[in-house]
């Protein structure tokens, strides 16, 4: 693995500084950015810290292929729907995306289904 340039760290904490705002501001929860790990540092930390059980780590590319899909996805979705990308490598694990501006109405929709409550309920 190649070290990062100066300028590839500062987009790198620009944007985790950018998600944890975006968080604070979407979703009304305290986020902050964690401190930059230090070479030999055994204690891994989150790019972002939030609430307990959330572990989030921010990256940003120049290009994403999931942007392109989610981009269809909004543009076939109904008004009001939330577009969900739920995608996978060949022998990987299924991977969900959706958009942070979504994610307090994909909560919405979740905490009111009567399938969702059903498996909160019931321990799983």
């Amino acid at each position: 693995r190649r070290s990062m340039s100066g300028s590839e760290r500062r987009k790198g904490a620009e944007y985790e500084r950018e998600v944890a705002s975006r968080i604070r501001s979407i979703l009304g929860i305290e986020a902050i950015r964690s401190a930059p790990l230090q070479a030999g540092k055994a204690d891994a930390a989150p790019d972002v810290q939030t609430i307990r059980g959330l572990w989030v780590e921010a990256k940003r590319r120049r290009r994403i292929a999931v942007s392109t899909w989610l981009d269809k996805a909004r543009s076939e979705c109904p008004q009001g729907d939330v577009p969900v990308i739920i995608m996978r490598e060949d022998a990987g694990e299924s991977l969900v995306v959706v958009s942070l501006n979504d994610l307090p109405t994909l909560a919405a929709l979740l905490a009111t289904s009567p399938a969702v409550l059903r498996l909160l309920h019931s321990g799983c």
